[in-house]
């Protein structure tokens, strides 16, 4: 049980670093402006309304089962 949760870590951690490492790129494409700063901004912005949802989601979800 230890080994699955520890690769359900790994695969989110690896998801959150491909995803800061491409933030660059996804800006441009997704986030089109005159300012890259506001662009790179807005990227982060919508990364980490995933990030907190993420937790919420998890609590709405598992609440029925406790």
């Amino acid at each position: 049980m230890v080994w699955i949760t520890s690769l359900g870590g790994l695969l989110e951690f690896y998801d959150f670093i491909i995803y800061a490492l491409m933030a660059g790129y996804l800006s441009e494409q997704f986030f089109p402006g005159h300012d890259a700063n506001t662009s790179l901004l807005a990227t982060f912005a919508t990364f980490s309304v995933g990030y907190f949802s993420r937790p919420l989601g998890g609590c709405n979800y598992s609440a029925p089962f406790i």
